[in-house]
């Protein structure tokens, strides 16, 4: 096998960074188009706070992190920008040590190419910073610059050493990355516009993979000025929410991941096509399935039937859980919309959403349930 692609997701450079369920997505999703192509990748992910693949647990001071996935981030003081020496504010390099990815670089086999990503416009020095590392190690190694900031300043980005810059969808940009970088037969081309044919990001790459972003839709169907929104996509487009809930499926079982979060721009936008049909839809899976203990505890509480709010915006409905017939470890979701919203005073359960498997209910009297959208 020829040597591999490298996938970079750079640091930050800032005054102050926290995960809030930070994941280099496009990264990801280049990496399943490159894999389709027949070619090995690797990732560094530099904003990753788990354990790495040869890297001592000692070696790198680990913040804490909270079991949903986001937390703090490993950090370095570092002099600030000529352009912000006037804050007086301590500036960091949030993520890995800059001595531990010299060594990482050093030490695996040389890559054919490297990609960079980048995401917010100010974030900019990290992605300098990455590249001018990557070319005193790597040198030969042809280097590209794609994501958010190299979209929205290209001009700019071009100051960062990068050997190319593309803006826009990294898909569109597989041919010419195949051809005339690699000069290799191009053997998928994905449709960016197709996002249910798209291949699943490459997650099984992330050391650690605590939550996983998720995509219903790229772009957005307003055209607000203030928003960057249409210059990153150009049209609206959507998945299937069946398609949605499969791929959610896909990794609980083949990563075991429970924490999910949304990347879209306009999640909620249509909630009735979207938002509403993901609390809703079971997927392949059966009903949710209650252990025993807390079945036993509804009962003993004489709970027959259990019940959740479901809101958008002021409109407002119930998903019903109701013991099924004949089977006592069951309970068979329906759902009922109802025009205001009304406040219980019976027992009421928290529920995960339908198509989430192995957890248990347990009750929580006198409080009503509002369903996570």
């Amino acid at each position: 096998m020829s040597n591999p692609i490298l996938l970079i997701n750079p640091w930050i450079n800032d005054f102050s960074a926290y995960d809030f369920w930070m994941k280099p997505l496009g990264l990801l999703h280049m990496a399943s188009c490159l894999r389709k192509n027949g070619l090995d990748v690797q990732l560094i992910d530099c904003l990753e706070s788990g354990p790495l693949d040869g890297i001592s647990p000692g070696a790198v001071k680990r913040p804490a992190r909270k079991a949903g996935g986001h937390g703090k981030l490993i950090r370095e003081k570092i002099a600030r920008p000529a352009a912000l020496a006037g804050i007086q504010k301590p500036y960091h390099r949030y993520g890995l040590p800059r001595h531990i990815l010299k060594m990482i670089l050093k030490e695996m086999e040389k890559p054919r190419l490297v990609l960079v990503t980048s995401m917010m416009t100010y974030w900019y020095p990290g992605v300098f910073d990455i590249i001018s590392l990557v070319k005193d190690i790597l040198p030969g190694v042809p280097v590209i610059l794609g994501g958010v900031y190299a979209t929205l300043c290209p001009d700019h980005a071009r100051r960062s050493g990068a050997d190319h810059v593309l803006s826009g969808r990294g898909e569109g940009h597989i041919p010419f990355i195949m051809k005339d970088i690699l000069g290799e037969p191009v053997r998928y081309i994905p449709d960016e516009h197709a996002l249910d044919h798209l291949p699943y990001p490459a997650f099984e790459l992330l050391p650690v993979p605590e939550q996983i972003p998720l995509l219903t839709s790229r772009g957005c169907p307003f055209r607000c000025p203030y928003c960057a929104s249409r210059q990153l996509y150009d049209s609206y487009d959507r998945r299937d929410p069946i398609q949605v809930v499969n791929e959610l499926s896909h990794w609980q079982d083949s990563l075991g991941v429970r924490n999910f979060s949304f990347y879209d721009d306009a999640l909620l936008s249509d909630p009735q096509q979207m938002a509403i049909r993901l609390i809703t839809l079971p997927s392949k899976r059966r009903p949710p399935i209650c252990k025993k203990p807390a079945m036993e505890q509804m009962r003993s509480a004489s709970i027959s039937s259990a019940a959740c709010q479901v809101k958008e915006r002021r409109k407002y409905g119930k998903a019903y859980f109701t013991s099924v017939p004949g089977e006592p470890d069951r309970f068979s979701p329906s759902i009922h919309p109802y025009p205001e919203r009304c406040y219980g005073t019976r027992p009421a359960v928290h529920l995960p959403i339908p198509w989430q498997k192995n957890r248990c209910i347990t009750t929580i009297p006198f409080f009503p349930v509002q369903a996570p959208l």
